[in-house]
């Protein structure tokens, strides 16, 4: 499939003065348009959003604190974790056509060293299923003429960081961390990779495990849709930022005050 992927300036619609722990809300400007098809190969086109969170620039103390529990731990520690943030995605989906049809709304993302992106990764074989996405795989059957809401909640969208850090950091196969419930996980053990030329070839343990306050947070969510037949797909992204971390400008801050979201695409050991 082919990706109509659209940069999404957002919009901060927190009410001004509101604490660091209320709610922040940030709103794609443009809706994602699903049901289109490539004229030149005939294929779906996932129609998808990203949206950057507004993450402040690391402090001198913040740094400090980072490396120390970094040398405690005896492993990387990225600046944005798991207990930093509690992000959850409400959603609208419209078919406003006469014919019903299905659409899967699929979030995927990264934190600040890799993103996932399932378009990317190639079935294992012909009559392999599609390599899954971090949330959103169940089909969703929507009837002509309108409009169902959904949401991936705080508790999903945490599950979804934690299969991240599965697949690219310990080297997890994506079908088994996205599909078994991780959520609770104190710890992920990353895995040799086997060496595809040796039969006898095994994965092992590579390592010590690294413990959960280790393990990054999403900090780039990409929405996806793909429809049967045309759709449209508001969102908008919620955000309770537990340690102040999120910049109270959101994205009206300067660019020169926020972190730079630069994480590297997912590739499979062996592609």
């Amino acid at each position: 499939m082919h990706n109509a992927t659209c940069i999404s300036m957002l919009l901060g619609l927190a009410a001004l003065g509101a604490c660091q722990s209320d709610p922040q809300y940030l709103e794609a400007a443009a809706p994602l348009q699903g049901g289109m098809v490539d004229p030149m190969t005939m294929e779906p086109v996932v129609a998808s959003g990203t949206t950057l969170l507004p993450i402040k620039i690391e402090t001198a103390s913040d740094k400090a604190e980072r490396d120390a529990l970094a040398a405690s731990l005896n492993t990387v520690v990225p600046y944005v974790r798991l207990d930093d943030l509690r992000v959850s995605v409400e959603w609208s989906l419209t078919n406003p056509g006469t014919t019903a049809g299905k659409a899967n709304v699929t979030l995927n993302g990264g934190n600040d060293r890799n993103y996932y992106d399932p378009n990317t990764i190639p079935p294992a074989g012909r009559e392999a299923p599609p390599t899954p996405s971090l949330l959103g795989n169940t089909p969703i059957d929507v009837p002509a003429n309108t409009t169902i809401t959904g949401m991936f909640r705080d508790d999903q969208v945490l599950e979804a960081a934690i299969d991240l850090e599965l697949i690219a950091r310990a080297n997890q196969n994506p079908f088994r961390a996205i599909l078994v419930n991780n959520e609770n996980d104190e710890s992920i053990q990353p895995m040799s990779i086997p060496d595809p030329q040796d039969p006898n070839s095994v994965s092992v343990p590579m390592g010590d495990p690294v413990p959960r306050a280790a393990l990054g947070h999403l900090i780039r969510l990409d929405i996806g849709l793909n429809s049967s037949v045309p759709m449209t797909l508001t969102y908008v992204v919620r955000v309770q930022d537990d340690r102040g971390i999120l910049h109270k400008k959101l994205l009206g801050a300067p660019l020169d005050q926020l972190t730079a979201i630069m994480p590297t695409l997912y590739v499979p050991p062996g592609e």
